[in-house]
């Protein structure tokens, strides 16, 4: 673990940062977080430790923030609006080390670098509609096609697909969804509808018998959904599917408006 003192690496914006850059510490499990991800965390409502149950409160830089060393203490003189250090200052402190984390090592410098740690979690998401063309008036099934594809070095654990219905549309029941990676189905999964929203959550991936969901594979979710228009009009249906592992850290997201579905006379 990176003393307050060191270069640290925040988890959440997968970043290193120096060892003059300003910090959160979690007063609990004593992790260190950048400031800016802290405060962009907390405004989309999640306001407790990536790690443990934590309370983290918004974060302002001070007027005076001391890095504890014996030869330099930053004043926010030093501190520009942006949010970094002026180059001189940092080139003045800048010292190359080597820190590792989890048995990783950072390449020697104390600026900020983009690394492939373990906690790196990408999502893409897909989705087909057949048909795409439903006449008016007629009850129609329609198949839904969902593509959920790790892009990044992590393999997620747990998956959640929130799909946004118009109200026009009717959504399957929990035996018409299937849940397949390769030509493994998925049977155990949590399946809700709440004010005709459609909600799949897929707990543990890593114990069920399709495993968890590595870099560039992919988990086909589909079901039918069934559209009513009386009017001709053109649909696009927003999509949500979130990522994470075990223990929990903050969701990744990948959010899709899906379409169009066009009702023709």
């Amino acid at each position: 673990m990176p003393g307050e003192n060191d270069p640290f690496y925040c988890i959440l914006c997968e970043t290193t940062h120096s060892r003059t850059e300003p910090r959160i510490k979690c007063p609990s499990c004593a992790r260190l977080f950048c400031v800016d991800s802290i405060n962009e965390m907390i405004k989309t409502g999640y306001t407790k430790c990536p790690y443990c149950p934590e309370e983290l409160k918004s974060f302002n830089f001070p007027s005076i923030f001391e890095v504890k060393s014996n030869t330099h203490t930053i004043s926010n003189s030093n501190y520009s609006k942006s949010g970094k250090f002026s180059k001189d200052f940092e080139e003045a402190t800048s010292e190359p080390q080597d820190q590792g984390l989890n048995n990783e090592v950072f390449p020697e410098s104390t600026k900020p670098i983009k690394t492939d740690l373990k906690y790196k979690m990408r999502i893409q998401v897909t989705r087909t509609f057949v048909p795409q063309f439903v006449p008016a008036s007629i009850r129609t099934e329609i198949m839904s096609t969902l593509v959920i594809k790790s892009i990044g070095s992590t393999e997620l654990m747990y998956l959640q697909i929130h799909d946004e219905l118009p109200t026009s549309f009717k959504a399957p029941t929990r035996d018409q969804v299937e849940i397949l990676k390769g030509n493994v189905h998925l049977k155990a999964f949590e399946f809700k509808i709440t004010d005709g929203e459609i909600w799949i959550t897929m707990n543990h991936l890593e114990n069920s018998p399709i495993g968890p969901l590595k870099h560039n594979e992919e988990i086909i979710v589909k079901y039918p959904i069934y559209a009513f228009v009386k009017s001709v009009e053109t649909f696009m249906i927003k999509i949500n599917v979130a990522g994470n592992i075990y223990p929990k850290v903050c969701n990744i997201t990948a959010l899709a408006q899906t379409g169009p579905i066009t009702v023709i006379p």
